[in-house]
């Protein structure tokens, strides 16, 4: 049986957005197992919206890479394979909001145990966005610009929580031996 050809839609998109895209859907992405991703695409091919395309420049200098994304014969046909700029534009939206959703909470919880040039380091070693993709300078920019303090210091939680373990446990030790009272056991918990 001869194999089916491939369909694709190139899209351009911001760097780390296709880094995403590529890590978490394939290359070519292929958003075939996940039904609203592919729902989206599809209904910006269906309506061709260019209501906003006036308000962007004939050159999009902002989306510097190009995503190939997989479409079915079916959908190639009924569809199309050309975003309008304002198709480009919400697509690239909806998977930027995505990424710095994520990047924003990992990086808001890890600054509760460290700092934040760490913080943003560490996201960026674990998700795969070296700084091809998205520098730290534009990560340390966009968590400024809309991060928020955590409301919890995790090394105080931390930090109380091990010194309530320590005297747990050097209460049970020293009630063997005698040597600590209640008394003195509630004055160290007291103090935390």
């Amino acid at each position: 049986m001869k194999p089916s050809p491939k369909f694709f839609v190139t899209i351009p998109v911001k760097p780390y957005v296709k880094r995403y895209l590529e890590i978490n859907y394939g290359s070519p992405v292929n958003f075939e197992e996940h039904i609203s991703e592919q729902k989206f695409l599809l209904s910006l091919l269906q309506k061709r919206n260019q209501r906003f395309d006036y308000l962007y420049p004939q050159e999009m200098t902002k989306y510097t890479a190009f995503v190939e994304v997989l479409i079915s014969r079916d959908d190639f046909m009924r569809h199309g394979f050309e975003l309008t700029k304002t198709g480009i534009v919400e697509f690239g939206r909806r998977h930027e909001g995505t990424i710095k959703a994520i990047s924003k909470m990992y990086i808001q919880f890890k600054k509760g145990f460290s700092n934040l040039k760490d913080s943003v380091i560490d996201f960026q070693k674990l998700f795969n966005v070296e700084d091809d993709h998205w520098d730290y300078e534009s990560i340390k920019k966009e968590i400024a610009r809309h991060g928020q303090k955590p409301d919890i210091d995790f090394r105080d939680v931390l930090n109380k929580s091990f010194n309530e373990y320590f005297l747990k446990n050097v209460m049970q030790e020293e009630k063997k031996r005698k040597l600590m009272t209640k008394k003195g056991y509630f004055h160290y918990l007291e103090r935390l």
